[in-house]
């Protein structure tokens, strides 16, 4: 994303704030962004909660970037992990009245800030995705160079950790068996800690993604899956919706095993050509992440009362 934003005429800084699980490491990011700050045009707080309390209120514009954990409460099974959510997702509410501009990764994020704050300034910006790198591939090719089988139909769930109880991937797997009941050959591919080099051979070696998330921002997977002409079956996260009601090879439905393994029988069977799909992240490609920053950063400057960039 740093190499988008110079390519589009912004000279980013990225300022270290330390740790922010205490009191005492707030105030010393604090006093770090306030001595810098006034060498810059304006703050960008790349998250919400700890870093976005951080940065605001120094007297220079300051943009803050939600992106979902940090405005949604992240799921977790202990009482401490439910604690520190509520507490980062209050920091953020308290923080952003104080921006002069705010990020969003989707749409429905962003629908969710207006709401709370009905003036905020908002920009639409999900997390680019390597459009040269994702790209359709021929299916028999991608499975022979992984040494995947070629007959099977292959579902792909792609998780940084797929032990993480947000993305359930208990449900993954139950939803693949119920598929199972009408496409037999069916079986989950699960891509977690795989060189980043195999993910496009992955994405493009699948008969369709599979997310099964509690929350999202806006998922990399299936934006890496939707460049290769791969349909999703997902849970009701971020925009995912809106894309579902434009193209029927693309399902959300509700967090049950009968209810995404039947959208997958679905997916699996749909005898549509695999094209078109990428139209869908055409505008997420780095080049267009960095243009749409350059201009919402001028947005803000000139709402200051500057001249913009």
């Amino acid at each position: 994303a740093f190499e988008a934003m110079r390519a589009s005429g912004i000279e980013p800084h990225l300022l270290f704030l330390g740790n922010l699980r205490s009191p005492a490491g707030i105030l010393n990011a604090r006093a770090k962004i306030g001595s810098a700050a006034k060498h810059f045009d304006l703050i960008h707080a790349q998250f919400g909660s700890a870093c976005a309390l951080s940065s605001v209120g120094h007297g220079f514009p300051t943009i803050v970037s939600i992106r979902g954990s940090d405005w949604t409460p992240a799921y977790s099974r202990r009482p401490v992990g439910r604690a520190h959510a509520q507490l980062a997702t209050r920091m953020t509410r308290f923080a952003l009245p104080r921006a002069n501009g705010v990020v969003c990764v989707s749409h429905r994020l962003a629908r969710e800030v207006q709401g709370f704050i009905p003036d905020a300034r908002i920009h639409v910006a999900p997390d680019p995705v390597d459009l040269q790198l994702f790209r359709p591939r021929d299916k028999a090719e991608s499975r022979r160079r992984l040494g995947l089988n070629p007959s099977s139909e292959l579902v792909l769930f792609t998780s940084v950790d797929h032990r993480n109880p947000l993305k359930r991937v208990g449900l993954a797997h139950a939803a693949v068996e119920r598929a199972r009941l009408e496409v037999p050959g069916v079986r989950l591919l699960i891509a977690s800690g795989r060189p980043h080099q195999e993910m496009p051979l992955l994405a493009s070696a699948a008969d369709g993604a599979l997310l099964t998330s509690v929350a999202e921002g806006w998922p990399n997977c299936v934006k890496e899956a939707l460049a290769c002409d791969v349909p999703f079956v997902a849970t009701d996260v971020s925009d995912l919706q809106q894309i579902a009601q434009q193209d029927g090879r693309c399902h959300v439905v509700d967090a049950t095993a009968e209810s995404l393994g039947d959208a997958l029988v679905e997916t699996l069977t749909d005898p549509s050509p695999r094209t078109g799909l990428r139209r869908h992240v055409a505008d997420m490609s780095f080049e267009s992440f960095g243009q749409g920053l350059l201009q919402f950063y001028s947005e803000v400057l000139q709402g200051w009362g500057g001249n913009g960039l």
